[in-house]
């Protein structure tokens, strides 16, 4: 019943997105006046006086922007000085990006009210095309911080809604909150698991990597038996005796039927496990198609939806039957054009264009570019629709979000080639391959976990270790692995980041590694 009232309560915004679908320029501008009046006394102090808030006198007054264009009146804010960012910031959340390893967003009431419009329309079309989710209880996965920023920074995405819909929010949703507060990811993991297998009755599990929940599923493959004793017990001994002050979770089911699970099963036992389970929402584009795929083969008894576009700066595009419209209401968005570099209204993308979204957002970042690569596929009445294609010269496996910049810095630093990404079946990981023997392991991770993404990729196990490749002829090992079948080395250009999914390359340098 609380879960039909949630939905009902997110109908009228749903009704105003369906509405204004065919006003999109009209939507559009009335955003950006709106996101200008708001921060009207900070713009005054950066002595910014538009006559009009009219999109032609903003795009001659603002300039496109990166995050080194806000990082000194950010860092302002977070040392608690006066700054001209904006006002009523509630907190900072921490991502990553080409040109810092770890950039910290502010959210004020302004921007959270922006990501809600957002949320809220796609969560009702979500109850009217399954309406299996308005029964039972959700989990959604928390945005997991990686261990050593778990004090800087939240990691519960309900922060995101208004204070109604958190307090509702709470009352349907798994897992107990407090999990957050486990020391490592890898306890917050392990407790989240058990509080799921725990409820019968689970409807929708929304993740946001496919490789997240799989990772799950591993986890409960190797602790089964670990888990079991626990139920048995009723308490987290065996696994660990420091988890007394978090509540065990209640089940009265038996057990038993865990200790089957193998790799041949795994569809059977999810299906026992969560026999109600309606929905999966992920990735399901660019890198994470695989996953996504192998995903649906442990779950064969629900459906998976792709998710939208957000990044922790905006959200881009939501879910509405089967397309992914641009949120037009939230946020004011331009798009650069990949092939002429010429910054576009949103009300002036054709079908088939590729570009990248610039953002302006209430928290007083204007015009921000964003590096992921989308393709217009369609419209919803006026409003474009978009593929994710990927991040500019950006690898992302499982949402490590390596890119070509960092692994610059990154083989300077150590003397190296290239950084080469092994994608396989497994769990992928990085290869730097250097001639320097005294380059160690350990100082390599080290400096690839100050990225933030790739650090939480390794904590929640999403990826394996960088392995070390020393060679006394680096760049015979390139070429030799490299797609081109030109036999001139001098027309290979070096990149400093490279995938690799070829079975055969993949084996070869593995072989390479253990001699």
């Amino acid at each position: 019943m609380l879960q039909r009232i949630i939905w009902l309560l997110n109908r009228s915004l749903y009704i105003q997105f369906e509405r204004e679908s065919n006003q999109l320029e009209e939507t559009q501008r009335r955003v950006l006046k709106d996101i200008l009046e708001s921060n009207r006394s900070t713009l005054n102090s950066r002595k910014k006086k538009l006559t009009n808030d009219s999109y032609e006198e903003f795009k001659k007054e603002f300039p496109p922007t990166n995050y080194s264009d806000w990082k000194e009146l950010v860092e302002l804010e977070r040392d608690k000085n006066p700054s001209t960012l904006c006002e009523d910031i509630k907190r900072f959340q921490g991502t990553s990006g080409s040109t810092e390893s770890i950039k910290w967003i502010p959210y004020n009431s302004k921007i959270l009210n922006e990501f809600d419009q957002a949320s809220s329309a796609w969560i009702y079309n979500l109850g009217n095309l399954y309406p299996g989710i308005l029964k039972g209880k959700h989990y959604w996965s928390l945005s997991w911080v990686p261990d050593n920023l778990k004090e800087s920074t939240t990691s519960d995405d309900k922060e995101l809604l208004p204070f109604w819909k958190k307090h509702l929010m709470s009352k349907v949703m798994v897992p107990n909150p407090k999990v957050v507060n486990c020391k490592t990811s890898q306890d917050c993991f392990f407790t989240t698991l058990v509080e799921l297998i725990a409820t019968q009755e689970l409807s929708l599990i929304s993740v946001w990597s496919p490789t997240f929940a799989i990772n799950l599923i591993n986890m409960l493959i190797e602790y089964k038996e670990t888990i079991y004793k626990c139920f048995q017990n009723k308490s987290w001994q065996p696994y660990r005796t420091d988890l007394e002050w978090l509540k065990f979770p209640e089940s009265k089911r038996n057990m038993t039927f865990l200790l089957n699970l193998n790799e041949g099963n795994i569809a059977n036992i999810t299906k026992e496990i969560w026999p109600n389970l309606t929905l999966i929402s992920c990735w399901d584009t660019s890198t994470s198609k695989i996953w996504a795929d192998k995903l649906q083969e442990y779950f064969k008894h629900c459906s998976i939806q792709g998710k939208g576009i957000w990044a922790t700066e905006a959200v881009i595009t939501i879910p509405i039957n089967g397309k992914y419209p641009l949120a037009y209401r939230s946020h004011f968005y331009e798009f650069e054009c990949i092939k002429t570099n010429e910054i576009i209204p949103s009300w002036g993308l054709k079908e088939g264009m590729k570009v990248s979204p610039v953002i302006t957002t209430g928290n007083g970042i204007y015009r921000y570019k964003i590096e992921d690569i989308l393709v217009v596929s369609g419209y919803l009445e006026s409003v474009p629709c978009f593929k994710f294609i990927g991040r500019k010269n950006t690898i992302d496996m499982v949402g490590e979000k390596i890119d070509s910049e960092s692994a610059l810095i990154i083989c300077k630093k150590f003397n190296a080639s290239t950084l080469l990404a092994i994608k396989n079946s497994k769990k992928p990981y990085y290869i730097l391959l250097t001639d320097n023997h005294s380059t160690k392991q350990e100082d390599v991770e080290s400096t690839l976990r100050t990225y933030y993404h790739y650090n939480l990729a390794r904590d929640l196990n999403q990826i394996g270790k960088v392995q070390l490749l020393h060679s006394t002829d680096p760049l015979d090992i390139y070429y030799k692995i490299c797609d081109s079948k030109s036999s001139i080395k001098g027309n290979i250009k070096i990149e400093p980041l490279k995938l690799l999914e070829n079975i055969d390359q993949i084996e070869y340098l593995e072989n390479l590694c253990r001699n």
